[in-house]
């Protein structure tokens, strides 16, 4: 099991980059890209309103001192996929990426085996994230 999906887990295990997953269409943000946009104040949600999240590839932010990482990547969920995740993450040079795989539609074993041990997962209820 990972890290609770919340503020709490969040700096229970801060990272260097935090990747958090978005929907385009106009949904609520949830899981821990809901929980990062509350503590922000709506930012998120703003950006994703605004059309500022790519509909390909991350948008990458500094994140705010209210969260615990140094950059935020924003992703629609509908992009993502392991193999672009850790190629962006290698490319960043990111040595302890933060990334809840529910939050982006993918599965905690396949980030966890890509990622490697360094990498902290955070976990909705119920999810697997083998080797936490």
């Amino acid at each position: 099991m990972g890290h609770p999906a919340t503020l709490y887990g969040l700096e229970l295990a801060p990272c260097d980059v935090l990747v958090l997953g978005v929907k385009l269409d106009g949904r609520p943000l949830g899981g821990l890209t809901g929980h990062v946009d509350w503590r922000t104040g709506g930012r998120l949600s703003e950006l994703v309103r605004l059309g500022t999240v790519p509909k390909e590839g991350p948008l990458m932010l500094p994140a705010p001192s209210v969260v615990a990482a140094s950059r935020i990547l924003l992703w629609a969920q509908a992009d993502v996929s392991v193999d672009k995740l850790s190629i962006c993450l290698k490319n960043l040079r990111a040595t302890r990426p933060g990334v809840c795989p529910a939050d982006l539609g993918l599965d905690p074993v396949a980030v966890r085996a890509a990622l490697g041990p360094h990498a902290v997962l955070f976990s909705s209820t119920g999810e697997s994230a083998e080797g936490g």
